[in-house]
């Protein structure tokens, strides 16, 4: 196992600054809405990346605690899906956040949370009733096993993607929809999911 570096601290000036481009270029977070079941990992994969690239702006301390954060919530999530049904309400990120990072994300886990659909917000509001205030990377894994990326659903809703891509008479729609199948056929790869036969 590669451990990895403790964060930098961050000084008192960075701090301040880190506030005030928060609030430049992050007033909030895209929005997360659960949906159709079929297309919900796919969504959550876009707003991962549409949130990354958000954080670009604020400088490399925010996006090494973003990426923390989703580290974490992988890992916990690959542990969750591999697990049987018995033992998945146990498992939780193990992880503790840095202390250089606790105001950081004290900042940011409002944003996540309002980004988040109701019933995220419902869930991590009774735990914090009970005591247990879930930091950003358990709220991320919370976002995982609500949207599921890599379930069956998913799985069979790519496989249909795959087989069936959309049938398009304009050129420029039919140059999207390749480029759409193109990205299905790699989440596929990432699966692991067997190719359709070429017949």
């Amino acid at each position: 196992v590669v451990e990895e570096a403790s964060p930098a601290t961050i000084s008192t000036a960075e701090l301040g600054m880190l506030m005030k481009t928060v609030q430049s270029f992050l007033s909030e977070f895209p929005k997360l809405e659960l949906g159709d079941i079929s297309t919900r990992a796919n969504r959550l994969l876009t707003w991962r990346v549409a949130v990354g690239q958000a954080i670009i702006p604020a400088g490399p301390h925010l996006k090494a605690w973003w990426k923390w954060c989703l580290l974490q919530a992988d890992t916990a999530y690959k542990v969750f899906i591999r697990a049987s049904i018995h033992q998945r309400e146990a498992i939780l990120p193990t992880a503790v956040l840095p202390v250089v990072w606790e105001q950081l994300d004290s900042w940011m886990r409002p944003k996540i949370l309002d980004a988040s659909p109701k019933d995220i917000k419902d869930w991590v509001s009774m735990r914090a009733r009970q005591g247990k205030v879930d930091e950003s990377h358990v709220v991320l894994f919370f976002l995982l096993k609500t949207f599921q990326p890599g379930s069956p659903e998913e799985k069979v809703q790519i496989c249909n993607s795959v087989l069936n891509p959309s049938v398009c008479s304009q050129p420029r729609a039919a140059q999207v929809e390749l480029l759409r199948w193109k990205e299905t056929i790699k989440r596929c790869a990432e699966l692991q999911c067997y190719p359709p036969d070429l017949l």
